[in-house]
């Protein structure tokens, strides 16, 4: 940090005396060089004082990093390439240094994010949160899956909502944003609402790049399929609850999906798995985890809330999950751009931050969470959207008949 801000020191006395360098050109100059060759960078003083000359040791400094290869073709010279790599340090090295240990350095981190791909699935409150935060944390390749558009409805919750952006799509508001975070980021986007339908084929079309997805879907059936399609493919998953009639982020956690309480959405997905899916509830047998009726994980990371849903009330019927009915949840996506349960963006962000941070601690640390598949039957009935459909259609007519 000393070197910078001498080199600052220097830009400006160089702009003040008109020596013909911007403080740019200084710094990537600096860079530049040492990561050719590591030697040590000498800048001619002589217009300066006296006493900055004495100073011209900060200039004089040798940055050692480790070889690393890329791919020379995809710049129009070396020199482009290495300033890649000095503006990814610059950006993105905050973030880095956060997971870096004696093992691990800066480098290394951010080789993992920018190598990394991630699908976002819905854009809405949680997702266009999720999106940024990955985008910010130096992920090197994001896919974004909607296909709604902006409402003016929106604003309370929803990032991408802005008087300029309604009616236009999500997914292409947000890559734009993107963009302009990091212009060296690979965006994707496809325009599609996942659905029960086509949850397998749409993330079998992301493998075999796909290190990660967020799943910030609001309807049960359409949740579920993608939760199916990601333990049978093996990709590590974040699911996210429901965050609407809650009003404190602090209660905002991320645990796997088996230790989920207090969010019916979730609930509801976990009993569809168990018991259309056989996702087993298999009891820890011993020790103090067996005292506290614990089951094994599932390996599905969840983000939730312990916060009480708050009700609502609306011309005389009482709301606790967007439906006319206190015992049913929403269970479509194609739903009006708000529902009646109230919404903060205080809290919406909290669950895409959290998603966000999982996804990322997951990647920098190299230690990818992966879902158990669980056993012959979810394998072979995970693979058929037939079986899914038939099998939803069946839990739907069994809730209504009780």
């Amino acid at each position: 940090m000393t070197w910078l801000i001498r080199l600052l020191l220097c830009a400006i006395i160089s702009a003040t005396t008109s020596c013909g360098f911007s403080f740019r050109q200084v710094l990537l100059s600096h860079h530049r060089r040492s990561w050719v060759d590591s030697s040590p960078i000498v800048v001619d003083v002589s217009p300066f004082s006296a006493d900055m000359k004495a100073d011209s040791r900060v200039i004089h400094k040798r940055i050692d990093r480790p070889a690393r290869s890329f791919d020379l073709s995809l710049y129009e010279s070396p020199s482009d390439a290495t300033d890649y790599f000095v503006e990814r340090e610059l950006r993105f090295a905050g973030v880095a240094r956060l997971y870096t240990d004696k093992d691990t350095s800066i480098n290394t981190v951010l080789d993992r994010l920018s190598s990394s791909t991630v699908a976002i699935i819905g854009l809405g409150g949680v997702g266009s949160w999720s999106a940024e935060s990955l985008c910010r944390s130096g992920i090197g390749n994001i896919i974004l899956i909607d296909l709604d558009d902006i409402c003016i409805s929106n604003t309370n919750r929803q990032l991408h909502a802005t008087s300029s952006n309604v009616g236009k799509m999500k997914v292409d508001v947000m890559k734009s944003r993107l963009l302009d975070i990091n212009p060296h980021c690979n965006v994707t986007v496809i325009h599609e609402f996942v659905t029960i339908e086509n949850a397998d084929a749409l993330l079998s079309s992301l493998l075999p790049n796909l290190t990660a997805c967020i799943d910030a879907i609001d309807g049960m059936y359409e949740k579920t399929a993608l939760l199916l399609a990601c333990v049978h493919h093996g990709v590590p998953i974040v699911t996210c609850g429901g965050a609407a009639g809650r009003m404190d982020p602090t209660k905002v956690v991320v645990d796997d999906l088996t230790k989920v309480k207090e969010d019916r959405l979730l609930f509801k997905c976990r009993k569809l798995l168990r018991q259309e899916y056989g996702f087993p509830k298999v009891p820890i047998v011993s020790g103090k985890a067996k005292s506290e009726g614990r089951v094994r994980n599932w390996r599905i990371q969840a983000v939730y809330s312990t916060e009480v849903q708050q009700k609502t009330m609306i011309k005389g019927i009482e709301y606790t999950d967007g439906t006319s009915n206190v015992n049913d949840v929403p269970s479509s996506s194609f739903r009006t751009c708000d529902g009646p349960l109230g919404t903060a963006s205080f809290v919406t962000a909290s669950y895409g931050f959290a998603a966000a941070w999982k996804v990322v601690e997951m990647i920098a640390s190299d230690k990818l969470v992966v879902p158990k598949r669980q056993g012959k039957r979810i394998q072979k009935r995970a693979t058929s959207k037939y079986d899914i459909i038939e099998s939803s259609r069946r839990y739907v007519q069994k809730m209504h008949n009780s």
